[in-house]
């Protein structure tokens, strides 16, 4: 595919926002391992055009970074366009693929705090109603089989949470643990 049929996406959630020698350094980790970008495609929608190309929902930064080195056109395969997709799962998608645990460097901005962003935080299975009986995905497992909950925040409450908790833990789950035991809602048996 010709590069320049495609186009940054100005609504772009998680911007690069570092200095010039993290580029360089983001830069020669592209030259390094090409072939990451066929694990992990450009994903773009050819039904959406900003500034005369084809609007890129994941893959900004490295599409960005292929410009920059130079390429005129990568191979098709590294590339998925979702023109197929609604509108609103293009949006979940594009947040989705940007999200990291810490929410660093996201740009508030394109993100609404009314827009419910139903991430699996650290749990998933889990939406607080009163006939649920503590069973994350609402069936048994096995002894020392995993379960999970999930909990939904908006892009500010999120990266609330997740400040908070790194203070608490090492992870998601260790923070939580450590909360419930401290309040004694638990025991560490």
């Amino acid at each position: 595919m010709q590069l320049n049929k495609l186009s940054i996406n100005p609504d772009n959630p998680f911007p690069f926002k570092g200095d010039e020698q993290e580029w360089q350094d983001f830069l020669d980790k592209l030259k390094r391992d090409p072939e990451f970008l066929e694990a992990r495609p450009i994903v773009y929608d050819s039904s959406d055009k900003v500034n005369g190309g084809f609007k890129v929902l994941a893959g900004n930064k490295r599409y960005k970074g292929y410009v920059d080195l130079g390429f005129k056109s990568l191979p098709d395969e590294r590339f998925f366009d979702c023109k197929d997709w609604s509108k609103e799962k293009k949006r979940r998608f594009e947040l989705a693929d940007n999200w990291h645990p810490s929410g660093s460097n996201w740009d508030v901005d394109f993100t609404t705090d009314e827009e419910k962003i139903e991430w699996d935080i650290f749990f998933s299975g889990f939406d607080g109603g009163e006939d649920d009986q503590g069973s994350g995905n609402g069936g048994s497992t096995s002894e020392g089989e995993k379960e999970s909950i999930t909990l939904n925040y908006t892009s500010h409450e999120h990266k609330q949470v997740v400040d908070a908790l790194a203070k608490v833990g090492q992870t998601p789950e260790a923070a939580v643990w450590n909360l419930l035991i401290e309040k004694k809602l638990i025991t560490d048996e």
